[in-house]
């Protein structure tokens, strides 16, 4: 899993699942849905990843062993973010870093916070998000966790992109992606390309972001990260459009749309904003029809997740503060003008 392999990641699964199952361990068989759940979710296999996420957690409950529940409840919690119910993924992890905290568990609680502040970033809490980043760090380096410390540093760098902070953004990732290289996690080094490329782009520096987002594409499709694959393309369509290559930029476009239509939104960590970088493609191409279809569906996505955040600030930020989600509002109401 570590090494980005998901095929062969669910090989093992299930073949551990058949084993737990005929020898009666309720225990494995838990950590074993949960951890096929993210697998599932990871290459955009979203409707399987729910029926296995309900499973899970009924038996990490029955089980009674708090250890293997917090375990269930992380992986859960990070489907939940990746299908967009932000609610019920903060839901989760609140009952995560309450268990481990009862429990003075510090590696629980620092995968946790990790996540806790990724939840933050998605719904476009960027300050409080880079706090809570900023302790989740600390405390995994004072762990001696270089792998969670990477991934970290890689949510402090998104924090720093969404605050236009681009500088800072490639500090962070860079040291990140130095990590991930050496402990093989092909995941994460793809995500650390992925995430310079949006640094690059947030700077104006669009021919860097393109190599970027290229080693991205390339890596996370290799591996079978579909969902994320289509985040990096959409980047390079947005930044050959910024480079002047209007055909390059259609074709990019082309092919995220066609994932949304086949696959949908569920796999990416960035869908609405793959929506807007169709969107803002298809505006200059003329294709009326296409970009009209673009709009709609986006903004009825995120509408869809926004309706799924019960606090009435956090979903005001959501619609608000994250940069695509309130370019997508502004093409619908002047749609509907």
């Amino acid at each position: 899993s570590m090494t980005g392999d998901d095929q062969a990641t669910l090989t093992e699964l299930d073949a551990g699942l058949a084993a737990s199952q005929r020898s009666g361990s309720k225990r494995i068989e838990a950590l074993s849905l949960g951890m096929k759940t993210m697998t599932l979710a990871r290459m955009g296999q979203m409707e399987e990843a729910s029926i296995v996420a309900e499973g899970a957690l009924v038996i990490a409950e029955e089980l009674g062993n708090e250890r293997v529940l917090v375990r269930t409840l992380t992986n859960l919690a990070n489907f939940h973010n990746i299908a967009g119910d932000y609610g019920r993924a903060a839901d989760l992890l609140g009952r995560q870093v309450e268990i481990n905290r009862r429990r003075g568990d510090q590696v629980g609680m620092g995968f946790g916070l990790a996540n806790l502040a990724y939840n933050q970033l998605s719904l476009g809490q960027y300050e409080a998000a880079q706090e809570a980043i900023a302790q989740a760090l600390e405390l995994s380096v004072a762990m001696g966790a270089k792998r969670l410390s990477a991934y970290n540093r890689l949510n402090l760098g998104l924090a720093q992109i969404r605050l236009q902070r681009p500088a800072g953004a490639r500090q962070e990732i860079e040291a990140a992606n130095l990590v991930l290289v050496d402990v093989d996690d092909k995941f994460g080094v793809a995500a650390g390309h992925s995430y310079m490329g949006l640094a690059y782009e947030s700077d104006g520096q669009s021919e860097k972001a393109v190599v970027s987002y290229g080693v991205a594409a390339g890596m996370l499709q290799e591996i079978g990260a579909a969902g994320y694959a289509i985040d990096a393309i959409a980047g390079q369509s947005r930044c050959a459009l910024l480079n002047d290559d209007s055909a390059l930029a259609e074709q990019l476009a082309d092919q995220v749309w066609a994932y949304l239509r086949q696959s949908g939104p569920g796999g990416l960590e960035f869908p609405l904003l793959a929506y807007e970088s169709c969107a803002l493609v298809l505006a200059r191409s003329g294709n009326e029809s296409a970009y009209r279809a673009a709009v709609e569906e986006g903004y009825g996505e995120l509408l869809e997740r926004a309706q799924k955040i019960s606090d009435s600030e956090w979903r005001d930020s959501y619609l608000r503060n994250v940069p695509e989600h309130g370019a997508l509002i502004q093409r619908w109401d002047k749609l509907s003008r």
